[in-house]
């Protein structure tokens, strides 16, 4: 059996969460056009207290508000609309990994 913490959407540090029991945590940000923010500092505080730990963790989406500090990180994604012309919206969902800050493209999985 896997004990998880699912910190989806993760709105607060919660980094002093009691780990014990535990053998991996996901957190991700909130999706949507009425998303709260995700603090990129809350997610590495969490994933420095796993690294600690020894415990797994998987950063799941940034979502649609997360911030780098005081600054928005808005992820952007190209779509086709149905005139075929490329349009750049913003991705309400933030789970392409590959524009995640590098040191939170984090996903790893328990071995249990």
């Amino acid at each position: 059996m896997v004990r998880f913490i699912s910190a989806e959407p993760l709105l607060e540090d919660i980094s002093d969460v009691n780990l014990e029991g535990i053998d991996w945590v996901i957190c991700g940000g909130e999706s949507g056009w009425h998303s709260r923010e995700f603090r990129l500092e809350w997610a590495r505080a969490l994933r420095d207290r796993c690294a600690a730990a020894g415990k797994r963790y998987f950063v799941k989406q940034l979502g649609a508000a997360a911030t780098e500090g005081q600054v928005p990180l808005v992820q952007i994604h190209s779509v086709t609309n149905k005139k075929g012309k490329e349009m750049e919206i913003p991705d309400l969902h933030g789970t392409d990994i590959t524009k995640f800050p590098a040191d939170l493209q984090i996903r790893t999985w328990p071995t249990r």
